[in-house]
This record gives structure tokens, C-alpha cells and sequence, in this order.
């Protein structure tokens, strides 16, 4: 019992640590008048050649892949099934946003933390018997 305690609050400090990060550097972005849902996020929305913004997540084949993502384009061909498929699934909910939170904020890095604990379990099982 003990170790699920221990596991959950480090679960628990590591996405305490993610927030803390995030927030921090909020005030290192420069201020804008672009807001998604009422809320200002630390990305403008204008299309921007050096960094990627807003914009590519709402122009990923004309912005995004042709600016920023050249590194990766031999690989397109296997990445844009999955990403197309995952942001075609998240729309597919009918809340968008909603979608994208609980899977990709929440259940996600649950379930890797998870899959991470039974390795580690199965580590220390090995290690001694």
C-alpha cells in the first residue's frame, strides 16, 4: 500500500512540477491580443516563420510541416496517419477540446506512469527474487 502512495504522489509532484514550469515562463512570453475560450495563452495566433504558434496548430500542413516541422519530413509518411488520426479522433468527440485534455493531459501520462510502475516492479523483482 505503501508503495501506490508513494507512486501517486509522485505522479502527482511530477505533473505539480509540469504546472509550476508552464507558469513560470508565462511571464517571459510577451503579451498579445489573442485568446482561445476567453483565455490568454502564451502563443500568439499570428503565423510566425521562426517559432511555431497558435497558428500551427490551425494551419499544420501549410504552416507548420512547410516552417518548422522540415527535419521530419522524410518521416511524414508514417507520422502524419497517427497525428492526423489522433486530432481526426479528438473532433470526433463533438468537444474538441474537452477530448484533448482528458486524453492528452490526463489519461496519457497516466497510463504511461502506470506501464512505468510495473516496470519498475517487475525490476525489482528480478533484481532480487
Amino acid at each position: 500500500m505503501a508503495s501506490v502512495i508513494k507512486s501517486i504522489f509522485l505522479l502527482f509532484l511530477l505533473f505539480l512540477l509540469m504546472v509550476v514550469i508552464n507558469e513560470s515562463m508565462r511571464n517571459s512570453f510577451a503579451p498579445h491580443n489573442f485568446s482561445i475560450y476567453g483565455v490568454s495563452p502564451m502563443n500568439s495566433g499570428a503565423y510566425n516563420l521562426s517559432k511555431c504558434t497558435w497558428a500551427c496548430h490551425d494551419a499544420t500542413t501549410l504552416h507548420c510541416k512547410v516552417h518548422h516541422a522540415t527535419s521530419a519530413s522524410p518521416y511524414f509518411k508514417w507520422i502524419d496517419p497517427i497525428y492526423f488520426g489522433m486530432i481526426g479522433g479528438l473532433h470526433a468527440t463533438g468537444n474538441y477540446g474537452i477530448a484533448n485534455v482528458i486524453l492528452l493531459v490526463l489519461a496519457w501520462p497516466l497510463i504511461m506512469s502506470y506501464l512505468f510502475m510495473r516496470v519498475w516492479k517487475m525490476r525489482k523483482e528480478l533484481q532480487h527474487g
